[in-house]
């Protein structure tokens, strides 16, 4: 599997990590990292190793984090429409303290 500069990003990007978070995690310095996903270098047999083991996490995972990112907006949504009903009803009582 070939290691294009711009696939180390897509996979860095996909976890959300930033170049430091990969770079600590794998062991390799934050420069040679930039530089693969600038495509100034070509990764070695040890960094493509870590990539295919951080692609692989990502693969086995990628159900989990799919379901928890809904699972998040489904809450938002849910405590937005809280707020909003509750909105409503101070708006009701409001309107009908001023019909009394």
């Amino acid at each position: 599997m070939a290691w294009a500069g711009l696939k180390v990003r897509r996979l860095r990007n996909r976890m959300g990590w930033s170049r430091s978070d990969l770079s600590r995690r794998l062991s390799i310095p934050c420069e040679r990292i930039a530089q693969i996903e600038n495509s100034e270098v070509e990764p070695n047999a040890s960094e493509i190793q870590s990539l295919e083991g951080v692609a692989l996490m990502a693969e086995k995972h990628a159900d989990h984090m799919t379901n928890a990112l809904i699972a998040e907006i489904i809450m938002k949504d849910q405590d937005l429409l809280i707020v909003e009903e509750k909105a409503v009803e101070e708006h009701k009582e409001t309107l009908q303290e001023a019909d009394q």
